[in-house]
């Protein structure tokens, strides 16, 4: 089994950030991967959250976030995809990411407000406004980088829909 290179690596990791920031149901969450969903939870309050994870993919089909998962397995055990499963993921991908992306730019507008709602500490000691400025820096980035992340799925989802299959295996001198 041949190793993803970097490229894909960084897809991947932003594709499972994806999946973990939309686990966040109702009161509680299920992060898989990277904790950002229960980070986000935390900073905006679980409901804020969930409420803007239910209008973000409140046109997504239910039904997705379970394929999305089953395609994530499919893809850990290394199983081979048929054209139709390869369509559904690049789709899933580009909504997914999208989300996403609504998600991080949302957060970096809740952490812009958390001053004027709360009195702040940090529990190190350091400057409270120092860690808003870095996390609205990195939720900024957050955001561009699932943008992109959705641009080149919906972009892959195209070119792939120009590609048709033959039913039949290429014999070896085709």
């Amino acid at each position: 089994m041949d190793r993803p290179n970097v490229a894909e690596e960084n897809v991947l990791a932003a594709v499972l950030m994806a999946y973990a920031m939309l686990s966040v149901h109702g009161g509680s969450h299920r992060a898989r991967g990277p904790s950002l969903a229960r980070s986000c939870a935390c900073l905006a309050g679980t409901e804020a959250v969930s409420s803007i994870m239910r209008h973000v993919v409140g046109v997504m089909d239910p039904g997705d976030y379970t394929r999305f998962g089953d395609l994530v397995q499919v893809a850990r055990e290394r199983r081979e995809l048929d054209m139709t499963a390869l369509r559904e993921s690049e789709r899933l991908l580009g909504e997914m990411a999208s989300a996403a992306a609504v998600l991080a730019e949302h957060v970096q507008t809740e952490i812009s407000a958390l001053p004027k709602r709360h009195l702040l500490s940090d529990d190190s000691g350091d400057d409270p406004m120092a860690r808003i400025a870095e996390i609205w820096e990195r939720s900024r980035r957050i955001a561009g980088l699932f943008g992109e992340v959705g641009r080149h799925a919906h972009r892959s989802q195209v070119a792939l829909g120009h590609i048709g299959v033959q039913h039949s295996k290429p014999t070896p001198d085709q």
